[in-house]
C-alpha cells in the first residue's frame, strides 16, 4: 500500500522504535541497510530521510552512528527530529488517556502530587 500512495510524500526513518533503528539496535546493520534501501526506493530521490534524535538515551548513540553510516553508504539525507506528541502542556492528560486506551491499561485521574511530579519531570527534561 505504501508504494501505491507514496507519490508526493516524504518519508522519515522514525524514532528508536522504527524498523531501521530497531535493526541497528539489534546490531543487524545489513537488515537496516536493506530496509533503508527499500524505503529510499519507495519514496524516490530525496524523498526518504534517515532520522536521528538525541534525548540522552544510550540506544540513540548507537542508532545515530548507524544512521550516519547508512547515509554515507547510500547517499541518503539525514534529519534531526524530536518526538512531539502534543502541542500544549494542557494536552498532556489527554495524551495519557490515549496511551492508556492504546495499550489497554487503566487510566486514573492524576492526583495533585502526580501533577506536580509531571511538572517537575518535564521541566528537568527541557534543560
Amino acid at each position: 500500500m505504501l508504494e501505491r500512495y507514496s507519490d508526493g510524500l516524504i518519508g522519515l526513518a522514525a524514532c528508536l522504535s522504527g524498523e531501521i533503528a530497531l535493526y541497528l539496535r539489534q546490531g543487524n546493520y545489513e537488515a537496516a541497510k536493506a530496509s533503508a534501501q527499500y524505503f529510499a526506493g519507495v519514496f524516490g530521490p530525496n524523498g526518504f530521510w534517515l532520522e536521528v534524535q538525541d534525548h540522552g538515551l544510550a540506544d540513540e548513540k548507537t542508532v545515530t552512528a548507524g544512521m550516519f553510516q547508512l547515509a554515507r553508504e547510500l547517499g541518503l539525507p539525514v534529519v534531526a527530529t524530536n518526538d512531539a506528541h502534543y502541542l500544549r502542556k494542557e494536552d498532556a492528560e489527554a495524551h495519557d488517556v490515549l496511551l492508556a486506551i492504546g495499550t489497554g491499561r487503566t487510566w486514573t485521574i492524576p492526583t495533585a502530587s502526580a501533577s506536580s511530579a509531571r511538572k517537575a519531570t518535564s521541566s528537568r527534561s527541557r534543560r
